[in-house]
């Protein structure tokens, strides 16, 4: 198993991020807070070991890149697909806000941090628009030609 979510310095996901189980491929999208599960896949992404920072002090022992992104700073662990090592963001209130990893353990989570509830529902890339438009009038996740070609990608890679 693989995962590449990880909050920022202020606790949010920005983008969606993917879980990669044995037996299936899970996306999470943090505006819609919705999880879709797919077949499991080939990646067609293989990470590369630069993180398109400037290289800095070690971090745990892990060689790091420090990178500046907006009033966020993050120190990545080159070794470790560019994961943040420290954080250090100015929110918009003026506050500041550091965030350090104090150890890090290589392997699998737990497996029972990725049973799904018995509440979980399936929806498709259409169904989680229409419920983003609804929740947010005039506002639209993906355009049509995204969603038609979202949904069919959805339909064919869709567990059976």
């Amino acid at each position: 198993m693989s995962a590449d979510s990880l909050p920022d310095a202020n606790g949010h996901i920005l983008t969606a991020r993917a879980i990669e189980l044995r037996d299936r491929y899970v996306v999470v999208e943090p505006l819609t807070q919705s999880v879709s599960s797919y077949r499991p896949y080939k990646p067609m992404i293989v990470a590369i070991q630069d993180c398109r920072g400037t290289p800095d002090v070690p971090i745990l022992g892990y060689p790091t890149e420090v990178t500046q992104q907006g009033k966020a700073t993050k120190w990545l662990a080159v070794d470790l697909n560019c994961l943040p090592l420290r954080e250090h963001a100015v929110r918009k209130d003026g506050r500041e806000v550091d965030r350090e990893a104090i150890s890090v353990k290589l392997g699998e989570p737990p497996a029972e941090y990725f049973q799904v509830p018995s509440s979980y529902q399936e929806r498709g890339p259409a169904a989680l628009n229409d419920e983003f438009t609804r929740k947010f009038p005039g506002q639209q996740l993906y355009d049509q030609v995204a969603v038609d070609r979202l949904q069919k990608l959805y339909e064919r890679n869709r567990p059976q």
